[in-house]
């Protein structure tokens, strides 16, 4: 990995703590702010060695990062090492979203909840 590549994903990770996103939108949310910041990431369904369900995969150069159980309601970011993958399952396509659209990801929405 790239010491640019590695800074930046080091920042997001950093973030991410703080936030409570799914398995799929914290991969989303991580693939779109690395596209727009030049990086061309993979993101994928992988099987893990010892894993009962498939897990999404936030790949960037030489770095594997599990977003969580393809079912998880929070993520919890792991870096992975490439002999913990089985194989990959499905590439999924993710549109990256518009960095305006990446700041609504991360609002509490119970606040939002009483609406009609």
């Amino acid at each position: 990995m790239t010491q640019t590549s590695n800074t930046a994903l080091q920042g997001l990770i950093a973030q991410a703590e703080r936030l409570s996103l799914s398995s799929y939108d914290m991969g989303r949310w991580l693939y779109s702010h690395l596209v727009h910041q030049g990086f061309a990431p993979q993101f994928s369904e992988v099987e893990l060695v010892a894993a009962t369900r498939h897990h999404l995969l936030l790949q960037l150069d030489e770095c594997w990062l599990d977003c969580g159980a393809d079912n998880a309601a929070k993520a919890s970011l792991v870096l992975l090492e490439p002999a913990q993958i089985v194989q990959q399952v499905a590439t999924i396509d993710v549109a990256v979203l518009p960095e305006a659209q990446l700041a609504f990801m991360c609002m509490e929405t119970a606040h939002f909840d009483h609406c009609y």
